[in-house]
């Protein structure tokens, strides 16, 4: 991607988070890597957002925030999949709650006798 237009016209339409359509709607450029994070205006590290996951990710790790999004709707974009493949992340990981971290500290995970087969609680609280 080499200029803005460039991000706006690949999205296809589309949050880059979320798929949700952003035709004849509002839509945000979120910087990829937060600029707090040291990521830059570059249009490589622009995507287009709908306001939600805009808001949503604020300043937040790119891998966290991925993490976070494929466990809130279940899709893996492809630019959740770059991310991830980058910070050499895995999707089924979510980090801890309260996690202001960049490090890996994966959750306990629930076991099958923890929970009904079906309800799947988005945090589990383990032992560190």
């Amino acid at each position: 991607i080499h200029t803005l237009r460039d991000a706006i016209y690949s999205s296809g339409g589309q949050c880059a988070y979320c798929t949700v359509s952003v035709l004849n709607a509002d839509f945000e450029c979120d910087h990829i890597i937060p600029l707090r994070r040291g990521g830059g205006n570059l249009a490589s590290n622009i995507a287009i957002a709908c306001p939600a996951c805009n808001r949503r990710k604020s300043d937040k790790h790119p891998a966290r925030f991925a993490q976070e999004t494929i466990a809130r709707t279940g899709i893996l974009t492809p630019l959740l999949e770059r991310i991830l493949k980058h910070y050499e992340a895995d999707s089924a990981i979510q980090r801890r709650l309260f996690e202001d971290s960049d490090t890996h500290n994966p959750i306990t995970q629930a076991s099958d006798d923890d929970t009904h087969p079906d309800e799947h609680p988005p945090y589990i609280w383990g032992k560190s």
